[in-house]
């Protein structure tokens, strides 16, 4: 994982770069009620599926997937990897990184 946000001085938003190679699992499965924020993925590079609160949703460069907070998200690696960009920020607030990024 690269830490976009805080390598570029980025202070508006939230991003970070995910990188998995092939046979990575993804990301654990979440929501972000509790943060309230907003995401957006832009894939990059590779595949996989995302599962959006049972939709299940094919990746591939140029995808973009828009995930509200309390929706449930789970990534699937593909057999080529997966790259992509999570850009997030709650709606009408300054943004304020989790601590796990800050």
């Amino acid at each position: 994982m690269g830490r976009v946000r805080s390598d570029l001085g980025i202070s508006g938003f939230g991003v970070q770069l995910f990188d998995f190679r092939p046979g990575d699992g993804g990301p654990p499965s979440h929501d972000e009620a509790s943060t309230g924020q907003e995401e957006l993925y832009v894939v990059l590079d590779g595949g996989g599926t995302m599962d959006v609160d049972g939709e299940v949703l094919d990746l591939g460069p140029g995808s973009l997937v828009s995930v509200a907070p309390g929706t449930r998200r789970t990534i699937t690696v593909g057999p080529a990897g997966l790259r992509y960009l999570c850009v997030g920020g709650v709606p009408g607030r300054a943004y304020e990184p989790p601590e796990r990024f800050a």
